[in-house]
């Protein structure tokens, strides 16, 4: 099996980055980007630009959704209360357009609607997949995520099985999870079918991007690489401290 840094060279990359953070764009475009055949650069959509019309009307949308969908949702899918932190839900909406738009720069973009990756501008490459360690992932997987994919977000990132040294792979997301597989760092599509089908099914479902990604899912394959062989380390948009990514067994740089 072709391992993971053969495999991204012949990929293409397209990464989401917001202009003004500036040390975010040069990260990726030195430590990420060649390490694809191909990478483009997304410009971000900000939260400034969503008005506050909008954003009642998303978490209105939301808090709808749940009761109608709370049985076959985990607790972590619900909405905001009544009072509500406008800024996290703008940025929610924000995040949710900017991987819309960087799943239909992969449509165009891509020759014959091929196979692309997207990414948040907040990965790092652990020493595993610099090594030569990490395989490439199923050929059949209609989504491939590279590093994200917590099913039900029950559990923390995968650093403590990094750090306990265990061998990476690629395990297939069962049908139960599907609905609320989270986290979106770095994540690969088949084909523009796909793609097309996750924009659609998000476009239906009013909630974040990472509760919403995982609608589409139901219908088709989808793996997720265990330990994730990228990190993270933004942070969450309802928890300002950034994570320090875990990049070798034992060290946090």
């Amino acid at each position: 099996m072709m391992n993971a840094l053969e495999y991204l060279k012949k990929q293409e990359l397209y990464w989401i980055n917001i202009w003004d953070v500036e040390w975010r764009r040069i990260h990726m475009m030195s430590e990420v980007a060649p390490m694809f055949y191909y990478n483009r650069r997304v410009p971000a959509i900000t939260a400034d630009k969503i008005s506050g019309f909008e954003t009642q009307r998303f978490v209105d949308d939301w808090r709808a959704y749940w009761d109608e969908h709370k049985d076959e949702l985990h607790y972590v899918n619900q909405p905001p209360g009544v009072q509500f932190r406008e800024a996290t839900q703008r940025a929610n909406i924000a995040i949710r357009k900017s991987h819309m738009r960087a799943l239909s720069f992969g449509c165009s973009h891509t020759p014959g609607g091929g196979r692309f990756l997207v990414a948040e501008d907040d990965i790092y490459p652990r020493s595993t997949l610099l090594a030569g360690e990490v395989p490439g992932p199923p050929e059949s997987a209609d989504v491939a995520i590279w590093s994200g994919g917590l099913p039900m977000a029950g559990v923390s990132h995968d650093d403590h099985i990094f750090l306990k040294g265990e061998q990476h792979f690629w395990m297939k997301v069962a049908d139960s999870y599907k609905h609320n597989c989270l986290g979106a760092g770095l994540y690969e599509i088949k084909n523009s079918d796909v793609a097309e089908h996750i924009i659609s099914g998000v476009r239906r479902t009013p909630m974040s991007y990472d509760h919403a990604w995982g609608v589409p899912f139901r219908d088709l394959e989808v793996w997720r690489l265990v330990p994730s062989a990228f990190a993270q380390a933004g942070p969450s948009i309802r928890n300002t401290k950034v994570r320090e990514p875990v990049l070798d067994r034992g060290v946090s740089t």
